[in-house]
């Protein structure tokens, strides 16, 4: 798992207030409740120091090399393909929604038995760069299902083998309905909703089976 250096203009960024909100945004936030990302960067830097991946502290106090727990397999992390065959790729039931595909990664990771290790002399630079603009990603609905809730749920069932089964009728019912309080920003749709109809046509008719290794054999 690589740390991350944080740049803007092709040269290193620094703490000094609302260049280094604009440049990284949240992308290095803690949880410490409704801060804004400015305070939140006055947690993790001084004025003056180098912005930089907020793992770099747990790193920098084991002396060189720090063993993370599973979900901070996140950012620029990488697997061994066999890995990847294992617990068979990312799962797909979490798309058309970005956040904790990379998380839930980690957890089916550990669950099979493998550790991660981040290490001081593993970095990855990355340059301040804007959002994906809204004429390319232009879906203004919200979001549809919760991604928390399907990695909650594969993670308590012990399910670390990613696109290899079906959802019950009952495990979707819980997807559709329940929210953790860290779930604020996702409702629960009535039924006789658009996004409720969605979400069931996708449970019917859009939960991938397959086998990675047996794919790119064939592909």
């Amino acid at each position: 798992m690589a740390l991350t250096l944080y740049n803007k203009g092709g040269k290193p960024l620094y703490h000094r207030g609302n260049e280094a909100v604009e440049a990284i945004g949240n992308s290095e936030g803690v949880s410490q409740g409704e801060l804004t990302a400015a305070e939140k960067l006055d947690i993790l830097y001084k004025r003056g120091e180098r912005v930089r991946d907020s793992r770099w502290r747990f790193v920098e106090a084991s002396r060189g090399t720090y063993y993370p727990p599973p979900k901070m397999y996140y950012g620029y992390s990488s697997i061994s393909m066999e890995a990847a065959y294992r617990v068979n790729g990312f799962d797909e039931k979490m798309d058309g929604d970005k956040s904790l595909i990379d998380v839930d990664m980690g957890l089916r990771l550990s669950q099979a038995g493998y550790l991660f290790v981040l290490n001081r002399n593993l970095t990855v630079t990355e340059n301040s760069h804007c959002s994906v603009p809204s004429d390319v990603l232009f879906w203004d609905g919200g979001t549809l299902k919760s991604n928390y809730n399907i990695m909650n749920l594969s993670h308590e069932k012990g399910r670390w083998k990613a696109n290899s089964y079906r959802l019950s009728e009952e495990e979707v019912n819980w997807i559709l309905t329940h929210r953790d309080t860290l779930e604020k920003h996702i409702p629960v749709y009535p039924e006789d909703s658009k996004h409720h109809k969605l979400l069931m046509e996708w449970a019917e008719n859009h939960q991938s089976v397959f086998d990675l290794r047996e794919l790119r054999l064939l592909s």
